[in-house]
């Protein structure tokens, strides 16, 4: 991972009291999250050997990346060799598969199967990429069983999802098969409810009626038509079999400076440690504590029902368009 001396220090606090380890790779990019995968044994896991530069099909085998993994001559970042050596012995590289870490989801089915949710452009990327490779045009359910392989999942577990955003910015799994989605209505309906049961310190309370006014007219615009993604989205997991929970997680400041702009703490990531209790590591709100309680009192709630325990931490900053989760990644997150 890479994050300033502050949030390494507390994030190694969270790693010694649930058994993990935290390793600086030594490499400064705020998306580091999107170059890294690792297998369940922990294994780097090097993606597909697309080209730096494509003639011809170059924008659908690029399709869907954000201009976040470009470099500035327009080749894609690549993870630095001198920093995989340090994640040595690595895994198997993909065949055919090049993915943004945000753009991932994965976990556990009920059975004990791995599975991954992973955003629909993968699929056209793939596509342009085994007929540049091959010269053959692959079908649909061809390319579905590469990535599931790619993957090690099988295809049945493999849950394509049609979003144009990150899917780690307004989804988030949790132990089994329940899988939060952002809900906009939702934080206008908890906002409201902070606000009116006296749940928000006095200092916070011009900001937070702030959020929520700025909520309300976004969901006349951007913000509804933002949901109707999510909304797709989560019939899209019900579908597969995922239990659905909406809730409210991303609380951006719409409008604000670009310090402040990002409030989201579906950009977390978790585990359960030997002991079986439930750890989660969340971007800090902005100095918005309300939200925080908020947020620790649904996660507390909702592990409840599976774990012996959870906690809840607040480590580092969400900087410009990325939060915790996206500084780094947690190994045994796929395969």
């Amino acid at each position: 991972m890479n994050q300033n001396d502050g949030a390494l220090a507390a994030l190694r606090a969270v790693g010694e009291e649930h058994g993990f380890e935290v390793t600086d790779v030594g490499v400064f990019y705020p998306w580091m999250q999107d170059l890294l995968l690792f297998d369940s044994r922990g294994r780097f896991v090097p993606q597909a050997a697309y080209p730096d530069f494509a003639t011809g099909s170059a924008e659908e085998i690029f399709h869907g990346l954000t201009l976040g993994v470009y470099s500035e001559d327009g080749g894609l970042l690549r993870f630095p060799t001198t920093a995989a050596a340090l994640l040595a012995p690595l895994a198997p590289a993909m065949q055919s598969t090049l993915i943004e870490g945000g753009a991932l989801i994965s976990g556990r089915r009920a059975s004990g199967a791995p599975y991954a949710i992973l955003e629909r452009d993968a699929l056209v990327r793939a596509r342009a990429y085994v007929l540049r490779e091959s010269g053959l045009e692959a079908s649909d359910a061809t390319l579905h069983t590469l990535l599931a392989k790619d993957l090690g999942v099988r295809s049945e577990d493999l849950v394509l999802i049609d979003s144009d955003r990150h899917l780690d910015l307004f989804m988030l799994a949790m132990p089994g098969e329940r899988i939060l989605v952002h809900d906009h209505r939702e934080v206008i309906r908890t906002l409201k409810s902070l606000l009116e049961s006296g749940q928000v310190p006095s200092s916070e309370i011009s900001r937070v009626t702030s959020l929520l006014a700025a909520h309300e007219r976004g969901m006349r615009g951007e913000l509804y038509h933002q949901n109707e993604v999510y909304d797709t989205a989560a019939a899209q997991l019900r579908t597969a079999g995922f239990e659905v929970l909406r809730v409210a997680g991303d609380f951006s400041e719409l409008g604000a400076s670009v310090g402040e702009s990002h409030i989201n703490f579906m950009n977390s990531f978790h585990g359960t440690d030997p002991a079986g209790r439930h750890w989660m590591v969340s971007s800090p709100a902005a100095g918005l504590t309300s939200l925080e309680t908020f947020w620790r009192q649904l996660i507390t709630g909702l592990a409840r029902h599976d774990l012996t325990s959870t906690s809840v931490y607040f480590v580092g900053a969400y900087t410009p368009g990325s939060g915790m989760d996206c500084t780094g990644a947690v190994a045994a997150r796929i395969r």
